[in-house]
């Protein structure tokens, strides 16, 4: 209910068809535009939370969706038929995670039947999807752009994440240090990655070639164009060597 009202508060103010309409470009800076189609893309997402969540709801009421019993005997709980996690969503760090708390029943069907099948291939994989949703141009701008996303913060993993949050496997949150720093770099993540996922997902919403052209071309291709720059420029940076595990104790001797 929560999530339908403020879908339908948020969108009577903020639509992504917005990202279109001439007057509306050259009404708003670009920041502004931004700022507002993260507004609006949120308020998209909200529909799907409260559908989804009815839908699973109803099936834990009619028996589906149980996990089991676990190795001491006790209830493992009931989220076999979830579709959304969605605080972890909207706390993605990372396209993994994003992709992983989104649409999970399909996300699953996808990594088993396509990803693993195709050498781990983030082309075909997402090639699939954008065939699976349909044939608008729309869709395949936004997912044949996700594994670009996905190179790119895997070079962050592998070589900035080891100087500022060293020993983070990127995985378990336990692994994470704690610090100012660290909690600041966290918070930077989430934002990044909302704000890349707000810009491609657009073109999704938006459906036809001339409205998705119309959109990125509003921005100016600016977010395309830094994207590109970050690859180009992590792919230069050396990644840090780890001490061994023997030059340590040497060391410490």
């Amino acid at each position: 209910t929560v999530c339908l009202v403020l879908h339908l508060k948020l969108a009577a103010h903020f639509q992504i068809t917005d990202q279109i309409r001439p007057e509306y470009i050259s009404a708003y800076g670009p920041v502004v535009r931004f700022v507002r189609l993260m507004v609006a893309i949120l308020a998209y997402r909200l529909k799907y939370y409260f559908a989804w969540k009815v839908a699973e709801g109803a099936s834990v009421m009619a028996g589906f969706g149980f996990e089991g019993y676990s190795a001491d005997g006790k209830e493992i709980g009931w989220k076999g038929v979830e579709n959304v996690d969605i605080y972890s969503f909207e706390t993605s760090v990372n396209m993994q995670s994003f992709t992983r708390h989104w649409n999970k029943r399909t996300q699953g069907w996808l990594e088993r039947y396509t990803y693993n099948r195709t050498n781990r291939s983030l082309l075909i994989t997402y090639f699939v999807s954008a065939i699976w949703h349909g044939l608008y141009p729309g869709f395949f701008f936004m997912f044949m752009f996700f594994p670009v996303m996905t190179n790119i913060e895997r070079l962050v993993k592998a070589k900035i994440n080891p100087i500022i949050v060293p020993g983070y496997d990127g995985f378990n949150v336990s692994t994470y240090p704690k610090g100012v720093v660290p909690q600041i770099y966290w918070a930077f993540s989430v934002i990044c990655t909302m704000w890349s996922v707000s810009y491609v997902t657009q073109t999704f919403t938006l459906g036809t070639l001339e409205n998705s052209l119309t959109a990125l071309r509003g921005h100016g291709y600016v977010p395309h164009l830094f994207f590109l720059a970050l690859y180009l420029i992590l792919e230069i940076i050396p990644v840090k060597k780890q001490r061994k595990e023997g030059d340590r104790k040497s060391k410490a001797e």
